[in-house]
């Protein structure tokens, strides 16, 4: 969703994410827009946060930035994540392409896929078994 003036506001349930390969492209910080990786309501989430470490560990620079729509226009890459998403690649934003999902997406969902299944020893700290 978005305000008047193109600001993108939120997501019906997740948190949104772009990439760039080009930080010049990349949004700055715009005190009227919404942070790149807010959750839908509360701006704070456990798969958010998870999602974040996930990619530090990758290599792959996480910034909290402001977004405009034109943002997700020039993103190289999108995904969404949350709960119920847990990483979920967008590939068109107002019928504009985006694309298959490109490289740092997959590498972060497969990187997701290991954590929350305990295929990854190191996320296993995050895990609660239950039964």
């Amino acid at each position: 969703m978005r305000s008047p003036r193109s600001v993108v506001r939120s997501v019906v349930q997740g948190c949104r994410w772009i990439l760039s390969n080009n930080p010049e492209r990349t949004a700055r910080a715009r005190p009227e827009a919404a942070p790149m990786s807010e959750c839908a309501e509360s701006g704070q989430g456990i798969t958010q946060d998870s999602v974040a470490a996930l990619a530090a560990d990758l290599g792959v620079t996480v910034r909290r930035v402001n977004l405009l729509r034109s943002d997700l226009y020039a993103a190289d890459e999108m995904f969404l994540c949350g709960t119920a998403a847990e990483v979920t690649p967008v590939r068109s934003v107002d019928n504009r392409e985006i694309g298959e999902p490109g490289p740092v997406t997959r590498k972060i969902q497969d990187a997701f896929t290991a954590a929350v299944t305990g295929a990854d020893e190191r996320y296993r700290h995050w895990l609660t078994h239950v039964g």
